[in-house]
């Protein structure tokens, strides 16, 4: 073991290359696009050094940096049909247009954005759950996008591109106050996916190799149909408890129609003794059927219900 860790030790360690730098100067703006190298292969960085000396930094991989090219184009193309900049007639909320891209468990958002000052390009790079944003002024849109195509070309090698041209974009599951996000990647052990969950000022994140994807598929598959079956359960439940109350209520009918049907004899029998006592002379007599017959008539009544 201790040999081990003293080969470990005495391993050399890849560090960070600088390949390529360039350097474009916009207004009153400093930016740098360098082309790096490490371990797990060639990035662009991306710096803006404000007046202040304060210094904003984006990094992408060769993929991402090749989206980012693209995108800018179709920004580019947006901003030479648009008239010529009116301070009293800016967009709704000074937004034009927006773009984003979802590369290496990174989120890059592009928005064309206008105000009182004039257009700009607002990139910002979303990851581990750390925003970072550089301000590029629409003059120099051309120049950031040609600048990113010269390093791409110069300094791209195939498999920087092989290894990524060919894995699924990125998804994005939005539930509740949570967001999971679905990144497939590579590296020198294979490809991958990595399922992270960000909340607010919470984040965690798992990996799954590509030879365990199916197996993965399949629990979820078995979990997600649980479910279902109770659902079913559930429905058949109500069902059989429908019929249940169908057949009460059959019987409450059934009940009912035999009550209506005695206190139907019942009125026939009152209304026979009425007719006889009329033929009585006594007068009160006969008022006294006539509310012994209203009394029972009213009891009655309230028996059907």
């Amino acid at each position: 073991m201790s040999g081990n860790n003293e080969q470990r030790r005495g391993a050399p360690q890849i560090e960070e290359q600088e390949l390529a730098t360039k350097t474009i100067q916009i207004q009153n703006k400093r930016f740098y696009l360098d082309v790096k190298q490490n371990s797990r292969g060639r990035f662009i960085k991306i710096t803006e050094a404000a007046v202040g000396g304060q210094k904003s930094r984006i990094l992408m991989s060769i993929p991402a940096a090749q989206a980012l090219r693209e995108k800018l184009e179709k920004l580019l193309e947006v901003l030479n049909k648009l008239p010529p900049h009116d301070p009293k007639s800016l967009a709704t909320d000074g937004l034009i247009e927006s773009e984003a891209i979802a590369r290496d468990n990174r989120r890059y958002y592009l928005d064309l954005r206008e105000n009182e000052r004039g257009r700009f390009l607002r990139m910002s790079m979303l990851s581990m759950g750390v925003r970072v944003q550089i301000a590029l002024p629409a003059d120099g849109l051309s120049d950031m996008c040609n600048g990113i195509a010269e390093l791409i070309n110069d300094y791209c090698r195939d498999e920087d591109l092989i290894a990524t041209s060919e894995l699924p974009e990125a998804k994005v599951l939005f539930a509740g106050n949570k967001t999971f996000y679905f990144d497939v990647g590579s590296n020198r052990y294979g490809v991958f996916l990595r399922i992270s969950e960000l909340r607010a000022n919470y984040r965690t994140a798992v990996t799954i190799p590509e030879h365990h994807w199916s197996r993965f598929r399949d629990i979820l598959d078995e979990l997600a149909s649980k479910p279902e079956g109770n659902k079913l359960a559930e429905e058949k439940d109500e069902k059989a408890a429908g019929k249940g109350r169908m057949v009460v209520n059959r019987v409450a009918i059934n009940s009912r129609q035999q009550r209506i049907q005695h206190l139907h004899h019942l009125l026939l029998s009152q209304v026979l003794f009425l007719w006889r006592s009329c033929s009585y002379p006594f007068s009160n007599f006969r008022f006294c059927s006539y509310l012994h017959l209203f009394h029972f008539c009213i009891l009655r009544f309230f028996m059907l219900f």
